[in-house]
């Protein structure tokens, strides 16, 4: 997908917080998909912390036999 479609598919699909926040966004913000992402992601995403701390509770995890079998 091009980055003009991807700018014109996301003011379309984004909800609660996420649209408010891009509504809020100044206009050169919004008609640029690298600042977009950027700034998206600089609000919502998780950071390095987080992302360890996820990946590293999948090491951790006990598996179990499934309670549905």
């Amino acid at each position: 997908m091009s980055d003009g479609k991807k700018l014109q598919f996301i003011a379309i699909i984004l909800r609660d917080a996420a649209s408010d926040f891009y509504e809020g966004l100044p206009t050169v913000q919004r008609q640029s998909w690298d600042q977009l992402k950027s700034a998206f992601l600089a609000r919502f995403g998780r950071s390095e912390a987080v992302r360890w701390r996820d990946s590293s509770d999948v090491y951790t995890m006990a598996q179990k036999l499934d309670k549905f079998a």
